[in-house]
């Protein structure tokens, strides 16, 4: 029996993938379990694997191409099965051609696998009759004073942005086709400038998967999601002193990010409501603390989860992180390594940023923003000295916390970093 080939949906925003190649041909056999292809999702770069063996009898999607999740890619079946009877009733996979990123980017129609014929309605039906499902029966003739294009036509123009008014018909009695709108498309065109906006002339740089992904998510997280902020200054002084006896001990080379990780799981403990996920009319608290870690990447950001991570060690965290870290900006990170994290942490203090707001990432409750180490004067013990103390911005889901817990939260974690043997336990 055939099994169906789809696009995968192996993130809850992942809505399309790019078809990057096929690591089999039609006509060659595969097994249940080989990878026979690889994709590129909004964040990572992966292999599908099939999920039966036989036959790779038909490919429908070639390598370069963007598919919508759960459509039909590809089918495998027996060596002698006929398939044609069964693609008969598929629908065809919604794709368009991959554009390079830097490339400037053209209104492209989505590309069909079959033409889209219009024909009258008598020779529809005859050619319904002959198993030829893809013709579509004319439109009704354009009312008096309407442009006359395609249907077609008109979608693309509309995708497009385009006045079918400005465009001239090379169709029957001056019709508007694809081609025509194809052309208007690609042609320069000179536009004034709208009032009080600067004229855009330059070159047009296409999205990456994961950049769209995060416009979407951050249009997701910051609309509805009530953010509000609270920042505290603390003291590093211990902690760095701690974190050069760890390496000159144990070798082991600890960045802010592995220490602030350990400080926010065990903040977390004591405070349920920042690892929790609102659902209206309750709160789901999870049970395992999961530490997100953000990670700038040359294409955007990704998180990186670091699972049970109150109950790791500092030298287990550093050791995850630099994998993680070293995978996320080659794409090779799999799902279940970026989602599902309860809070995040976000260190921009090696770009000497001193202090910054970062958003929630859906359905997390928190996030907390780092900033750079600087030397200023503070006062111990009634004197004035010089130490290091750096900024930590705490942003809250309003609906899960208020503003004394979030000050509370601050406030234990500041306790931890600045007693760093709590962080050795």
């Amino acid at each position: 029996m055939a099994s169906r080939v789809v696009m995968p949906k192996l993130t809850d925003t992942m809505e399309e993938g790019v078809l990057l190649k096929w690591y089999k041909r039609e006509g060659e056999k595969v097994e249940s379990g080989d990878p026979i292809a690889e994709v590129e999702t909004d964040k990572a770069i992966m292999d599908l694997e099939a999920f039966a063996s036989g036959t790779l009898k038909k490919i429908l999607v070639p390598a370069g191409h963007v598919v919508p999740s759960g459509d039909l890619i590809a089918l495998i079946a027996g060596e002698d099965e006929d398939v044609e009877e069964i693609l008969s009733h598929e629908t065809p996979p919604r794709m368009r051609k991959r554009e390079e990123k830097g490339a400037p980017s053209a209104k492209e129609p989505k590309e069909m696998t079959t033409p889209q014929v219009e024909v009258s309605p008598q020779e529809a039906a005859a050619l319904q009759e002959k198993g030829v499902k893809e013709a579509k029966p004319a439109p009704p003739p354009p009312a008096e004073g309407e442009v006359k294009a395609s249907p077609l036509a008109r979608k693309m123009a509309e995708e497009g942005g385009i006045d079918l008014r400005t465009i001239k018909g090379t169709g029957p009695g001056g019709r508007i086709t694809q081609r025509d709108v194809e052309s208007a498309a690609l042609a320069p065109t000179e536009k004034p400038p709208i009032a009080g906006v600067p004229s855009l002339e330059g070159e047009e740089i296409v999205l990456s998967m994961m950049r769209k992904s995060i416009a979407k998510r951050m249009v997701q997280s910051k609309a509805p999601v009530p953010h509000f902020y609270v920042t505290s200054e603390i003291d590093m002084g211990k902690i760095l002193a701690f974190r050069e006896e760890m390496e000159r001990e144990s070798g082991v080379k600890l960045t802010l990010s592995d220490l602030f990780l350990k400080a926010v799981a065990l903040t977390l403990q004591k405070f349920p409501s920042y690892r929790s996920v609102f659902q209206g009319d309750r709160l789901r608290v999870a049970k395992q603390i999961d530490v997100g870690l953000a990670i700038g990447t040359e294409e955007g950001v990704i998180t990186a989860v670091i699972r049970d991570c109150d109950h790791k060690t500092l030298s287990e965290i550093s050791q995850e992180v630099k994998d993680k870290v070293k995978r996320a900006r080659e794409k090779r990170l799999r799902p279940e390594e970026y989602t599902g994290s309860v809070f995040s942490v976000s260190n921009l203090g090696m770009y000497d940023v001193e202090s910054f707001s970062a958003i929630i990432t859906p359905p997390e409750s928190g996030v907390l923003a780092i900033g750079s180490v600087l030397e200023k004067p503070v006062v111990t013990d009634g004197k004035i000295g010089i130490g290091k103390t750096v900024k930590a911005t705490l942003s809250t889901d309003h609906r899960v916390a208020d503003g004394v817990q979030a000050a509370e939260f601050l406030k234990e974690l500041k306790r931890i970093i600045q007693n760093p043997l709590y962080l050795a336990l």
